[in-house]
């Protein structure tokens, strides 16, 4: 009688992590630079260094990752985590600088990366960096590929979980009522007390099937987060070894 009101303790509590995980991560947001360049690309991180030439940081999504030197004639302007807002648009380029000369790096931003000033996607990044033919380099690409493949597995098989459990609460794979009007006569049990019966039943395995839906989407989110961290680990390596 009393069985549907197990789940809802169990609901207001991942409600109450998640807002509570939000209350700590928009302050340490609204901690961080924001660092505007001249192609109006953004770049969340924190400054470590501000040079008479350049500025050192570090991105925000990858913290632990290595740390990134910018020339300040790139820079159009930065918004310190305080509020204040400090312009580089008068710096110029200097003149003896080579017009020849090719940056051959590679930046993360996002989901996207960037290389000779094109946004490209990961697969074209480890497409770039696959060219060097360093075993060491290779090994981690390896590794981003493989874990992108486990994400996309959860990813797609979440959605199609979730989505067989919703149909299946909803009576699009229950039995025939003719099925059920006959097994039930002869009988003692009434056909609407089967019918009820059999409705607890496929909303409670529909409901399940929805929660491994979910669990498989979170597990995603998981993997995907670990891809992110090789492919970093990858355009690391891969600037190190151009530069």
């Amino acid at each position: 009688m009393f069985k549907g009101t197990h789940s809802f303790p169990k609901k207001n509590l991942l409600f109450i992590q998640i807002i509570f995980v939000m209350i700590l991560y928009i302050p340490a947001l609204k901690a961080q630079d924001t660092i505007v360049k001249r192609n109006n690309e953004k770049v969340i991180g924190k400054i470590l260094e501000v040079n008479p030439t350049d500025i050192k940081y570090k991105r925000f999504d990858y913290p632990d990752g290595p740390t990134f030197t910018i020339v300040k004639w790139e820079l159009k302007y930065i918004i310190y985590g305080n509020g204040v807002n400090e312009s580089f648009e008068s710096y110029t380029a200097p003149s003896n600088e080579g017009s020849s000369k090719k940056d051959l790096s590679i930046q993360p931003t996002g989901k996207y990366y960037y290389f000779k000033n094109q946004k490209i996607s990961e697969v074209n990044m480890l497409d770039i960096v696959w060219k060097l033919q360093n075993k060491k380099i290779n090994s981690v690409i390896t590794k981003t590929e493989e874990t992108r493949f486990t994400k996309n597995c959860f990813f797609v098989g979440g959605i199609t979980l979730a989505t067989a459990g919703l149909l299946t609460s909803a009576g699009a794979f229950s039995p025939s009522t003719s099925r059920i009007n006959n097994s039930t006569v002869g009988g003692g049990g009434s056909p609407r007390r089967a019918q009820r019966a059999q409705r607890m039943q496929r909303q409670k395995v529909g409901g399940y099937m929805m929660l491994g839906g979910v669990g498989c989407e979170l597990v995603s989110v998981v993997f995907n987060i670990k891809e992110k961290k090789y492919a970093h680990i990858v355009v690391d390596l891969y600037n190190k070894e151009v530069l």
